[in-house]
């Protein structure tokens, strides 16, 4: 099911109200995603592609990352970051990491970022993408939390680099290359797999590459994204040269999750929530009819405060819905994604929708 042909957002599962030992779901991959998080933060396919030695040269790096159904080209392309869902948890692409980037440049690779929250975008300046990482403003603080759990699928014996990524840490090594901290983990199997990755003490975050005493430790309060990446790497350690291959291997991503107690495991003050039976379960659908959108099953849910936001982060319209005003317009803009954020007394929710005039 491709949802780039939908103009509906299927029914969300919003759990209201928060427990003590509650999990943050930052992205489950609901029903209706659009390549934002929980948080409305992007997913991002990444590869060195834009690798080029001598810099704007076009001797680049040849890594690619293609959505399994028309076998198109997502780094370059974000637009088929849609077509890489399955349309029922999870996204699935293709990715072939061959060879070096260049005979001075050693390495290689591919794979998906994502970040926890939404570039700023309200002040002024350029635009987020042509910011530092660590003037973005979308840094979240999980030293809270205990672990870092995260639902993927990859082709056996291949290694990933999972990483937590501290972008004040490279602002702090200007000069060399930031310490950059992650967990190296691989699949025996083909089925999609649960990995919980500590985030303090054993099992937590090791360097990426041998260090020296001096490097710093990471610092998990200021986290922007996550990296998954796929190097050329197989089994638990590391070969040099690379034991590269040109085959195409399927990568899938079924969840993230922050693991910890409630309050301090939260994301911006948004603590997460456990499915444990002893929640109240809020069900709110929400469909475009007609060049509006509109909010169903809002019997005591009071009032809502709604936004919609674009593919950049840029809040295109916003309201308050209600019993009594239960729909927006959106028949003036443009076509293409959108996020719908919506946020009640109790809880928050991100849902997606494609706008097609």
């Amino acid at each position: 099911m491709n949802p780039n042909v939908k103009k509906k957002i299927v029914t969300s599962l919003l759990l209201a109200a928060s427990v003590a030992g509650a999990d943050v779901v930052v992205d489950d991959f609901h029903s209706g995603w659009a390549g934002r998080n929980n948080f409305n933060g992007l997913w991002i396919a990444d590869a060195d592609s834009y690798v080029c030695n001598p810099v704007g040269s076009t001797n680049c790096g040849t890594s690619t990352v293609v959505d399994p159904v028309l076998g198109e080209d997502v780094v370059k392309n974000s637009a088929n970051v849609a077509s890489t869902y399955d349309g029922t948890g999870s996204i699935i692409s293709k990715i072939k990491v061959s060879k070096d980037v260049s005979a001075t440049q050693a390495w290689a690779y591919a794979g998906w970022v994502m970040d926890f929250l939404p570039a700023d975008t309200t002040g002024a300046g350029p635009e987020p993408w042509n910011q530092p990482q660590w003037d973005r403003k979308n840094e979240v603080d999980i030293s809270g939390c205990t672990s870092l759990q995260v639902k993927i699928q990859f082709d056996p014996n291949k290694q990933l680099w999972i990483e937590v990524y501290n972008p004040q840490q490279e602002k702090l090594n200007p000069a060399a290359p930031a310490p950059q901290y992650g967990w190296r983990r691989y699949t025996a199997g083909a089925e999609m797999q649960t990995f919980n990755l500590a985030l303090t003490g054993l099992g937590s975050p090791v360097q990426k590459w041998t260090g020296t005493a001096t490097d710093p430790k990471i610092d998990l309060k200021h986290i922007n994204r996550i990296k998954f990446l796929y190097e050329g790497q197989v089994g638990s350690t590391v070969a040099v040269p690379a034991p590269y291959d040109a085959l195409q291997h399927t990568f899938a991503i079924g969840g993230v999750t922050l693991v910890g107690p409630s309050p301090a495991c939260n994301i911006k003050g948004q603590v997460g929530i456990r499915e444990d039976g002893t929640l109240q379960r809020i069900r709110l659908s929400v469909s475009e009819t007609a060049g509006m959108l509109a909010f169903n099953n809002l019997s005591g849910l009071g009032d809502l405060k709604v936004q919609i936001v674009d593919m950049t982060g840029k809040v295109m319209s916003k309201g308050i819905i209600n019993e009594a005003h239960s729909s927006m317009q959106v028949s003036g803009m443009k076509n293409g994604v959108y996020a719908v954020k919506v946020a009640g007394a109790s809880f928050g929710h991100t849902y997606s929708f494609t706008h097609l005039n």
